[in-house]
């Protein structure tokens, strides 16, 4: 496959955009995961992203919208999810179109850190209320 390019080394920071440039797309064969930083990354990217049904990556990898989601330790449906994105440009420019869209959407800076410290002011909101009900109860 003179197309599949695996680079097996740390890649510096500065090297990120034109790696990406030159991508179609980012395949995440993962077999187990939560989330994938390079998966937001690809979207930042305007890249679509084919990868596995495993922990949270169909809740962003959203089939058919930004990527193609295939099921975990299935070579021939990843190969198949490949194959199509490469031989069908409608689908590889509207994936490609649909990354940029949700990663301007939902993993821009601004937005992860008003998520943050919504997350920081329930947590600190839970704690007060949890000593009241604790101090209540003495």
């Amino acid at each position: 496959m003179p197309w599949v390019e695996l680079i097996d080394r740390y890649i510096e920071p500065d090297e990120l955009p034109a790696l990406f440039r030159r991508t179609t797309a980012m395949v995440l064969p993962y077999t187990d995961a939560t989330q994938s930083g390079v998966g937001a990354m690809a979207f930042g990217h305007g890249r679509p992203v084919i990868a596995t049904e495993v922990g949270d990556l169909p809740a962003v990898v959203l089939h058919g919208r930004n990527g193609l989601v295939v099921p975990p330790r299935d070579a021939v449906a990843l190969a198949d999810a490949m194959d199509r994105l490469l031989l069908d440009r409608a689908l590889r420019e509207s994936l490609a179109a649909g990354a940029l869209e949700f990663a301007r959407a939902h993993l821009d800076w601004p937005r992860v850190a008003a998520l943050s410290c919504e997350v920081y002011r329930r947590a600190r909101r839970d704690r007060r209320l949890a000593r009241a009900q604790r101090a209540a109860l003495r």
